[in-house]
C-alpha cells in the first residue's frame, strides 16, 4: 500500500466508510497531482526559454507570476484551500524545530556546494571566476531571493508540487520526483545560459540541485512548512559561495 503523507488539510477520505466519498477524494487527489506534475514540466520549458532572453525585468516578473501567482490561484480558486496548502504556515510552538532543520539544512547544502564547485572546476573545466562568483549587494540579493528565487521556488517546488505529489503518489515518490524536476530545471536553465561547451558542468549543477531538493523536501516533510527550506535556500544562495571562497581561496 502506498504511504500517503498529507502536507495540508483535506478530507480524510482514505478512512471513510462511504465508497463514494473515497472514490471522489482519490479522484480529487489524483487531479491535483496531475495538474501539479504538468506545471512542473511546464516550468522546465518556460524557464529554459527565459534563460535565452536578455530582459532582466521579464526574467524577474515571470517567476513571480509562475511561482507565486499561479500556485495561489490554483490553491485558492480551484482547490478551495488556503496558504497552508502551499506550505506557508508558521506555528510558534514549532519555532525550535524550524530553527533546527534550517541550520542542519544549511550545513548539509553548503557541504554539497563545496563538492559541486570542486567538480565544476577540476573535472568540468569551468572557469574559477565563474564558479566562485558572489553576490556583491546583499540587500538587493536578499530582495531578489525573496521575490524571485529562493522563497517562490520553495513555494512552487515543495509547497505546491511536492505536497500534491506526496498526497497522490506517496511520500518517497513525491519527494524524489519533485527533487528530480528541481534538478532538471537547473540543468536546462544552465545549458541555455552557457551553452553546450559546459554541458558537464550543467549536469553537475543539476545533480547537486536534485540533492538539495531532497534536503529541502525533507525539511518540508518534517516541519510541515516551506519556511525552513526557504531560509536554507536563500542563505545558501547568498552566503554559500562566500563560505566556499573562504575555504578554497
Amino acid at each position: 500500500m502506498v504511504s500517503r503523507t498529507h502536507l495540508f488539510e483535506q478530507k480524510d477520505f482514505y478512512y471513510d466508510t462511504d465508497p463514494k466519498v473515497m472514490a471522489e477524494g482519490l479522484q480529487e487527489t489524483k487531479r491535483s497531482g496531475v495538474v501539479a506534475l504538468f506545471l512542473g514540466f511546464l516550468n522546465l520549458a518556460a524557464f529554459s526559454f527565459l534563460s535565452y532572453l536578455e530582459l532582466p525585468l521579464l526574467r524577474f516578473i515571470f517567476p513571480i507570476l509562475f511561482l507565486w501567482v499561479l500556485p495561489f490561484l490554483i490553491s485558492y480558486r480551484v482547490e478551495g484551500r488556503d496558504a497552508s496548502a502551499l506550505g506557508l504556515s508558521l506555528r510558534s510552538e514549532r519555532f525550535s524545530l524550524y530553527l533546527l532543520y534550517t541550520l542542519l539544512g544549511f550545513i548539509l547544502t553548503t557541504l554539497l556546494l563545496c563538492m559541486e564547485f570542486h567538480l565544476r572546476i577540476c573535472f568540468a573545466g569551468e572557469p574559477l571566476g565563474e564558479v566562485l562568483r558572489v553576490e556583491e549587494d546583499l540587500v538587493t540579493g536578499l530582495l531578489f531571493q525573496i521575490g524571485g528565487i529562493g522563497l517562490p521556488e520553495e513555494v512552487f517546488f515543495r509547497g505546491f508540487l511536492m505536497g500534491r505529489l506526496c498526497n497522490w503518489l506517496g511520500e518517497e515518490e513525491g519527494l524524489v520526483l519533485s527533487s528530480l524536476l528541481f534538478g532538471m530545471g537547473h540543468v536546462t536553465s544552465r545549458l541555455c545560459q552557457i551553452g553546450l561547451d559546459y554541458a558537464l558542468s550543467a549536469t553537475i549543477i543539476g545533480v547537486y540541485a536534485s540533492l538539495n531538493g531532497l534536503i529541502f523536501g525533507y525539511q518540508y516533510l518534517k516541519t510541515g512548512s516551506v519556511l525552513p527550506s526557504a531560509a536554507t535556500h536563500i542563505s545558501l544562495n547568498l552566503f554559500g559561495a562566500r563560505i566556499v571562497n573562504a575555504i578554497l581561496l
